[in-house]
């Protein structure tokens, strides 16, 4: 798909400084003919691919001494996504003080189990992955907790988002669904 732009006017006197071709060269994003220009015009559009490409991260260790029931631990609020909804790939770390007491992981979203109940029996970290849908001001959340005795912990760390944003053209922009604007993506830990 092409797209050209085209100024006409009656008036030849105010026609003169904005001709198809005058215009084109003061413009972003339109090469010397007036089409779209191929290349990319640095921080205006950009699109979200998943990777394994560190994007965000709140990597504290916590220690829960729950038993048999989810508390959260960890909390990154979604402020900008580059789309909203948007899928994004979500890693923690997680294991337990004693191999004989397993430990409970689970990525929830706003209150609400979202993520596959991750266990663990490991006393060495397990790194776990998975990719969910949020929107603009969700709260991406870990939970966790222990089976046992009062001694048994679960440990978390490493809760991150991994991706890139990606620049493209603008010719790209008109026929994706998956761009955002100058702000792509933000978030905060809590």
């Amino acid at each position: 798909m092409t797209l050209k732009i085209h100024i006409s006017s009656h008036n030849d006197d105010l026609h003169k400084g904005t001709s198809k071709r005058n215009l084109a060269g003061g413009v972003a994003g339109l090469d010397s003919s007036g089409n779209l220009s191929s290349g990319i015009i640095s921080g205006l559009l950009n699109r979200y691919a998943i990777t394994n490409d560190l994007l965000h991260s709140n990597d504290s260790t916590q220690i829960n001494s729950t038993q048999n029931t989810y508390k959260k631990v960890k909390t990154i609020t979604l402020n900008t996504l580059y789309r909203t909804p948007e899928t994004i790939r979500i890693k923690f770390d997680l294991k337990t003080t004693w191999s004989i007491h397993n430990a409970y992981g689970r990525i929830y979203k706003n209150g609400v189990a979202l993520g596959t109940e991750r266990i663990t029996n490991n006393t060495s970290y397990v790194t776990y992955s998975e990719d969910l849908s949020f929107e603009d001001g969700d709260t991406l959340e870990l939970w966790t907790y222990n089976i046992g005795w009062n001694a048994a912990y679960s440990y978390t760390r490493n809760l991150r988002i991994y991706g890139i944003s990606q620049e493209i053209t603008i010719a790209e922009g008109i026929t994706d669904n998956r761009v955002g604007e100058i702000t792509p993506f933000s978030a905060t830990n809590s």
